[in-house]
């Protein structure tokens, strides 16, 4: 075998060997920036306060959630304190378990679409069932009722598919019996708050902690978009052969730009503030949780004569 040939060889089986022991490139997700998009850059400054404030909203859920975990024994008729005592644990371990973890991002979607598009789904669904009564020979609105119970619909499926991604209530749904009849409904209700309390704390913070730093970063570079966007638009209503309804159009693009610019320095400033505090508070919000669950489990083993 010539020398260049077996060099080869040997080359691609150390890299085949090196690959199977642990050495191979890590293949990640690559998403960059949209800062340098016009659109992204008008809704910076806006997102980046709803970041902030989801931040503030989670760490007071949080601690509203963890209050009332002391409370939860005595609301219960003699359970077997052992298996409540599992529950507690399960519903700990499913807020940051990647089930619960994806049907909470995915409701959260689904909450967000439905709020902002929920006139018009309401409208056309509550207008297509006003028309079919019509049709039938009823002349009662029945808009009000259909519009309710849609909504009403949403958001009950939403909580059940939460609800089912916990370990924790396939658990309580297996030991029904001998939880008793008067304690499953509440230990569902508490088990859904811990896993959420749990999910808030450890997962949801903490990714708004990173997203508001890594929007902090782009920043700069916003800034210089939405002055880019201004000017494209200046030019494209110079444009030979522009309508009026074109330039007004695109006069109005340039004017969202324009306030979009004129709000990017406070929302930093505020951003800038909130990331230098943000490891001080997770940290403060988590011990509030853990405290509370170790509370809450010592409570229980003691009942359970643990």
């Amino acid at each position: 075998m010539r020398p260049i040939a077996l060099f080869w060889r040997l080359s691609i089986a150390a890299a085949v060997i090196a690959g199977a022991g642990g050495c191979a490139p890590k293949i990640e997700p690559e998403i960059a920036s949209a800062a340098s998009e016009p659109m992204y850059a008008e809704e910076y400054p806006a997102e980046l306060q709803r970041t902030m404030e989801s931040i503030n909203a989670t760490e007071a859920k949080t601690k509203e959630l963890s209050a009332k975990f002391s409370g939860y024994p005595d609301a219960l008729k003699s359970p077997p304190w052992a298996k409540v005592l599992e529950i507690v644990d399960k519903a700990d371990a499913s807020g940051r378990a990647y089930a619960y973890v994806e049907a909470k991002r995915e409701n959260d979607g689904a909450r967000a679409f439905f709020e902002a598009e929920k006139d018009e789904i309401l409208k056309k669904v509550a207008g297509a069932a006003q028309y079919a009564a019509k049709q039938k020979g009823c002349d009662a609105d029945v808009s009000g009722a259909v519009q309710h119970s849609l909504k009403e619909t949403v958001e009950k499926r939403l909580e059940k598919r939460l609800h089912d991604a916990s370990q924790a209530q396939v658990y309580i749904d297996q030991n029904a019996t001998a939880l008793g009849k008067d304690n499953v409904e509440k230990l569902s209700d508490q088990a859904d708050e811990i896993a959420l309390a749990s999910y808030q704390v450890h997962v949801a913070i903490v990714e708004d902690k990173v997203r508001v730093r890594r929007m902090i970063e782009e920043g700069e570079t916003i800034k210089k978009t939405l002055d880019a966007g201004v000017r494209a638009e200046q030019a494209y209503q110079a444009e030979t052969g522009r309508t009026p309804a074109e330039k007004k159009a695109s006069e109005e693009r340039a004017e969202e730009m324009r306030k979009a610019a004129a709000s990017v320095d406070a929302a930093l400033t505020q951003a800038r503030s909130v990331s230098e505090r943000a490891d001080e508070r997770l940290l403060a919000v988590q011990k509030t949780y853990d405290d509370a669950m170790a509370r809450l489990r010592a409570d229980l083993k003691k009942r359970a004569g643990q």
